[in-house]
């Protein structure tokens, strides 16, 4: 079976996504939960525990669940979702979760109010994101969230809810990159 995510949890346990569901490892034993039962998830991508201790998990086919207290709760295109096909999820400093999508897509869901906010790059908007083929997240020690692309690196901006983009010139040395 292929194993494509795992976490730990706050309490030691081990979570496995796999393709054919979840299992959870603690005290050495096992536990499972097969895909199609209570809505549990399956060809799982992405497992992420947040400040709260609810288990986030990604699938490549519905969306995201979360595991709270025992109740596993589903979110697809028809909450708002951008897409189904979950890629990553990373969750920032402030508790937003950032969702990842394999159709170059992204979505915040801002935990406070349980909305989701799609992103998608437009060149005729200042303040968009410069594209969507991401390939990592990284939150540095002053909570700026740095979103890097398949063009250039983009800069979230928490207040304005936009992106600042540092895009690559036609050369390669960082230092002909420029800030927009």
């Amino acid at each position: 079976n292929i194993v494509n995510a795992l976490c730990e949890d706050r309490n030691g346990r081990l979570w496995i996504g796999m393709d054919s569901g979840l299992s959870c490892l603690k005290d050495g034993e096992f536990t499972t939960y097969p895909p199609g039962e209570e809505r549990h998830p399956h060809f799982i991508s992405s497992i992420v525990e947040d400040k709260k201790g609810t288990l986030w998990i990604g699938s490549r086919e519905n969306g995201i669940t979360n595991l709270w207290k025992g109740k596993f709760t589903n979110y697809t295109t028809k909450d708002g979702l951008v897409g189904n096909e979950v890629r990553s999820i990373h969750e920032d400093k402030k508790g937003n979760l950032w969702i990842k999508f394999t159709e170059n897509a992204l979505n915040r869901l801002d935990i406070q109010t349980d909305k989701f906010y799609n992103y998608l790059p437009d060149t005729t908007k200042s303040g968009s994101i410069s594209n969507l083929r991401i390939t990592s997240f990284f939150e540095d020690r002053d909570s700026i969230l740095w979103i890097a692309t398949m063009h250039g690196l983009n800069i979230y901006n928490n207040k304005k809810d936009n992106f600042y983009s540092v895009l690559p010139k036609e050369t390669y040395g960082i230092d002909d990159w420029t800030l927009n």
